[in-house]
């Protein structure tokens, strides 16, 4: 069993608001495969979308693999992922570029106020996003190869919330 396993929904109402549905699922990563996932997954979409007034536009297979060897056990003192960092690269096909945006940036790698792309860690994450490594290789979100750095800049993202939520129970 590969744990946790999510299958999530996307919605979206007449308003634009987003919101997901949950759920959290299991099965023998010995016999299932991929497409039986998203299989799975499609197929308890069709059963979530008729209980929502809202659309349902995606469904999502997420597995999670808890604690990433090597990272930190706690955050550093003073981070904050509203400051992020967009890389930018070229993609095959396209005059448009691809971007992967890095949260809570952080602050030693900023040199003059720009990241410092002499960085180990920087240049470890550049050469990974445009040196396909198979049978995994980085693409855009329209399913392009990354070809070449482009550029990064420092950014500050608020994470606001879409709506103040208000709820209420009728019976």
């Amino acid at each position: 069993m590969a744990d946790p396993t999510i299958f999530s929904a996307s919605f979206v109402d007449d308003a634009g608001v987003r919101a997901t549905a949950l759920d959290y699922v299991s099965y023998d990563g010995a016999l299932t495969t991929v497409n039986d996932l998203l299989d799975a997954a499609l197929a308890w979409g069709t059963l979530v979308d008729p209980l929502s007034d809202a659309q349902c536009t995606s469904v999502t297979v997420s597995i999670t693999q808890t604690g990433v060897p090597g990272a930190k056990s706690a955050p550093v003192a003073d981070s904050t992922v509203e400051r992020t960092a967009l890389f930018s690269f070229h993609q095959a096909g396209s005059v448009h570029i691809s971007s992967t945006d890095i949260p809570g940036f952080a602050n030693s790698i900023i040199t003059n106020g720009r990241v410092d792309l002499t960085n180990s860690a920087v240049i470890a994450f550049i050469n990974y996003m445009q040196n396909a490594t198979q049978p995994f290789a980085p693409q855009s979100v329209a399913g392009r190869a990354i070809l070449a750095f482009m550029h990064v800049v420092l950014s500050f993202r608020k994470r606001r919330k879409q709506r103040i939520k208000t709820s209420f129970e009728t019976t």
